[in-house]
């Protein structure tokens, strides 16, 4: 399972940046869209609606963290496609 290897390999590499993944889910344990991410002075919430993601960042975030969190996003949802 490569996928799962590099979403477990992006989640450590937020974490490095002090971003957490907060996926919600619901009583059945499946995963919901919008995922949030959240870090020191900013949040950022991602979407998918027709294969096109859907973003809303707030506060002040570096332009590598962003392309992480969407790096992270993708994979995401690649895994939660398997």
């Amino acid at each position: 399972m490569p996928q799962i290897q590099e979403l477990n390999k992006l989640e450590r590499i937020l974490a490095s940046f002090g971003v957490t993944c907060k996926p919600r889910q619901n009583r059945n344990g499946e995963i919901c869209l919008p995922i949030m991410y959240k870090g020191k002075g900013f949040s950022a919430m991602i979407s998918s609606i027709g294969g096109k993601p859907i973003e809303e960042w707030r506060g002040n975030y570096s332009n590598t963290v962003q392309k992480r969190i969407r790096q992270h996003f993708r994979a995401f949802l690649i895994v939660d496609a398997l």
